[in-house]
């Protein structure tokens, strides 16, 4: 009954966001194609680079990132702001310098925060990213790395450790709702040499802040679990080999599992508010998939690559925590049958039909 429950009150949420996001965010882990020209530009940028090193707190660096709108690659330039370690696991967030150095009040402030000098925006800004930076080691990869294993290295390592790029992911948020809220990009492990996430401050906001399409502030940390774990998954399955092979409904039921997975309990360290409030809450997606069940949109079992509605992210959430709940008495043998699951490649509906089965679970039944 406790699982019933969990589900049946999932869709009564605390904070609302516009129709417009609904339609419109996706990650867009394979929409970028493998020979794009973000592949061109890595080696310009990074051509000084040889060898393995180790970021330095202030260090700033040239990264190549994608613009979602134009289709091209662009260079920003970005800072390591903060340096931890969790795991045996060296954690580095990068944040755009254009944006920090902004005078006026952005997305990195936090809501309370209402005006002031440059010099109080940035003690403001400077209090934000800390307490991200909590969230991320302390939670994030901490919760990741207990449940489903360190994250190795690139075989060719320039930078070791896992990185975090904070900046405004260009998009056509401003023209049509559009936007892309963070990304996995699996050349920059193949050719920067890097674990390298983007993740957008516009209009995801980890400060806070009311904007136009009243995106909460937890919508950023979910995006967050979500991306580290297909940087995760990648790992587990071999790299590109095997990524390219995996039907995409079950690359985003992952790591829509990871969501879950590390924030069924988590809270944001300031304020201890929940940043998933379960059984109350769940990513945003889940709302707009529950409310148009004539739209439904099933698990796409032909892997055929195409873009999916935010919708599908919403039923791959509910399935794939539904199925953790289901495999084990413990929080750990849960994460090891869920491990096994990764590690044996299951890439497409079938295979996971059989996995389950060896579990005595009937794939039907669970979709059911």
């Amino acid at each position: 009954m406790t699982h019933v429950k969990h589900f049946i009150y999932i869709f009564y949420f605390l904070m609302t966001v516009s129709d417009i996001y609904s339609a419109k965010w996706i990650c867009p882990v394979h929409n970028i194609p493998h020979k794009h020209s973000h592949l061109v530009q890595i080696k310009k940028s990074f051509q000084t680079i040889t060898g393995q090193s180790v970021a330095q707190l202030g260090q700033k660096l040239n990264f190549p990132v994608i613009n979602f709108t134009s289709g091209i690659t662009e260079t920003i330039s970005a800072e390591v702001h903060r340096v931890g370690a969790i795991e045996g696991t060296s954690i580095y967030l990068w944040i755009e310098e254009s944006v920090y150095q902004d005078p006026q009040i952005n997305n990195l402030n936090s809501a309370a925060f209402v005006d002031g000098s440059f010099t109080q925006i940035q003690l403001d800004r400077n209090n934000t990213i800390s307490e991200l930076f909590q969230v991320l080691q302390n939670q994030v990869v901490n919760q990741l790395i207990s449940s489903f294993g360190k994250i190795q290295d690139p075989q060719n390592v320039r930078y070791k450790g896992l990185h975090f790029l904070l900046y405004d992911i260009k998009d056509s948020f401003e023209i049509d709702g559009s936007y892309v809220g963070g990304y996995f990009f699996p050349g920059d492990v193949d050719n920067l040499g890097m674990n390298l996430l983007h993740m957008d401050i516009n209009p995801l906001n980890p400060g806070g802040r009311v904007n136009t399409p009243n995106i909460p502030r937890k919508e950023f940390f979910h995006t967050l679990a979500h991306e580290l774990f297909h940087l995760q998954h990648f790992h587990l399955i071999g790299g590109s080999s095997n990524w390219n092979s995996v039907a995409h409904w079950i690359l985003e039921g992952f790591a829509q599992l990871a969501v879950y997975r590390v924030f069924k309990n988590g809270v944001f360290p300031n304020t201890q508010e929940a940043i998933l409030d379960l059984p109350m809450d769940a990513p945003g997606q889940v709302k707009f998939y529950l409310e148009r069940p004539h739209n439904t949109y099933l698990f796409d079992f032909s892997g055929v690559d195409h873009p999916l509605p935010v919708e599908y992210y919403g039923l791959g959430y509910l399935f794939f925590s539904f199925l953790w709940d289901q495999l084990g008495n413990t929080e750990h043998h849960k994460d090891q049958i869920f491990k096994e699951f990764i590690i044996s490649n299951v890439n497409h509906a079938p295979r996971l039909r059989t996995k389950l089965s060896e579990y005595g679970i009937s794939f039907e039944d669970l979709y059911e």
